[in-house]
């Protein structure tokens, strides 16, 4: 077996290991747990990480523990994670094909993040917006979300979320025929800037 096969194979072995770990830590630590608001932090790191199979078990499972804590948690972290809840809804919905119900969730999830000023949230509500329109078809509607989402990125200085949406705007105007568009985003000093960034990590 070539050797630079073999180091990489065990490279991402050695991280899938690892991957592992950290989630079944993760569940074991959720069971042993006492308080809510920690509680709540690792359940939704195991949403971030759990395969799509588990995603509705866990966000029901985040879900119960926001209802838990509504006496004890400040309001604004409430607030917080029913926005996630919501949002985790939307993908598992537009997963399913289920676009207007995923609509309903993402918008229930932006309508929460807006009330906190959560923009972060915002960010993703408005960027998942756009995927779910671009997946119907409604290209308009898909840029207007798209850029939505990237004004706030900037503001944050997200570098790696500029790139992202940048690369959205630019691939539903080549789907629109704007192909000068295209050229202009993808040769723009922004886009060439801030996709460096995001590959450096900076």
């Amino acid at each position: 077996m070539n050797k630079l096969f073999s180091l990489l194979l065990l490279f991402l072995l050695s991280d899938f290991t690892y991957f592992c770990q950290n989630i079944d830590s993760l569940k074991i630590e959720l069971k042993k747990e006492k308080s809510i608001i920690q509680k709540i932090y690792i359940a939704n790191s195991i949403i971030e990480l759990c395969e799509a199979s588990e995603l509705n078990y866990y966000n029901e499972v985040l879900n119960n523990l926001i209802l838990k804590g509504k006496k004890s948690l400040h309001k604004d972290t409430i607030t917080k994670y029913k926005s996630t809840y919501y949002n985790n809804l939307g993908y598992i919905s537009e997963n399913k094909g289920e676009i207007k119900t995923a609509l309903k969730y993402y918008n229930l999830s932006l309508k929460l993040a807006e009330k906190i000023k959560n923009n972060a949230q915002i960010a993703s509500s408005f960027q998942n917006l756009a995927s779910v329109y671009d997946v119907m078809g409604d290209y308009p509607q898909a840029l207007k979300y798209y850029y939505k989402s990237l004004a706030i990125k900037q503001k944050m200085k997200n570098n790696k979320g500029i790139a992202y949406s940048l690369n959205n705007i630019a691939y539903v105007h080549t789907l629109l025929g704007n192909y000068d568009s295209t050229k202009l985003i993808y040769l723009s000093d922004e886009f060439c800037k801030e996709f460096k960034k995001s590959i450096d990590g900076h």
